[in-house]
């Protein structure tokens, strides 16, 4: 019974805070959606920080062995950024008023928020994103891209995927637009992402190989170059020698 009640606490909670957000919600409503008493409430939860933190610790990191896992697969910098707009827009889609709801807390309740969603257990941070920019950091010296700032790269690709989600309220008010129908077209994104972001930075495997196959001739060209400069060098050195000699007699 105890356990029982505790759900129904957390996932009324859950909806409490995600609609209100932590200094909007209400532990005696929180309760009387759970259909419990909040005494019962307050024995589980000793205050509202704590049933927050219940509800949502680990948030912005949750899935991170997801995403490692894509990046373990070593597939091509374009595949890979889209399986991980793929991971999350579909997480995002289960529950879409979450976006903003992170946009929003950690704006306004900075420091419980950034405790609760950013820091795992025992206070480290995920670390998905330097695993990001080390890849393309790697990518970019390899010549499978063209040169960008991993970080831009990473926020670009971020907002991408988060904005539109956080308008989906405003397009379901503003538009009358249905809003299941609105995340089934976000559903999609992943592909326009790619195009985007990745497509106008990204060398293909072609591209790649002519750049490669053309690496030889270009370096016997400029070899080439030198050797005829260095030529020409010693021709007027010996002319001007030649022309010194001649004055002298």
């Amino acid at each position: 019974m105890g356990s029982l009640s505790k759900d129904k606490i957390l996932l009324a909670a859950r909806e409490e805070f995600l609609s209100r957000g932590f200094h909007g919600a209400r532990m005696a409503q929180i309760a009387k959606n759970a259909g419990v008493n909040k005494a019962l409430t307050h024995y589980h939860y000793s205050d509202k920080a704590s049933l927050y933190k219940a509800c949502f610790t680990g948030l912005a990191t949750f899935g991170r062995d997801d995403l490692n896992q894509i990046l373990d697969y070593k597939l091509n910098f374009r595949d890979t950024i889209r399986l991980i707009a793929e991971w999350h827009i579909n997480y995002l889609s289960k529950s879409p008023q979450i976006a903003a709801f992170l946009a929003s807390e950690i704006s306004n309740n900075t420091e419980l928020a950034m405790d609760t969603f950013i820091y795992s257990q025992g206070g480290r941070r995920s670390y998905f994103i330097p695993k990001v920019i080390e890849l393309i950091q790697s990518e970019i010296q390899y010549g499978h891209v063209k040169h960008v700032e991993p970080m831009a790269f990473i926020t670009n690709l971020y907002a991408l995927i988060l904005f539109p989600f956080m308008v989906v309220p405003i397009m379901e008010a503003s538009f009358d637009v249905d809003k299941t129908s609105l995340v089934k077209r976000i559903q999609n994104r992943s592909e326009e992402i790619v195009t985007t972001l990745v497509d106008p930075i990204f060398v293909s495997e072609k591209d790649y190989a002519e750049t490669v196959n053309a690496m030889p001739l270009y370096r016997q060209k400029k070899k080439s170059a030198h050797a005829v400069s260095q030529q020409s060098v010693i021709a007027q050195g010996s002319g001007a020698i030649a022309m010194k000699e001649s004055n002298e007699q």
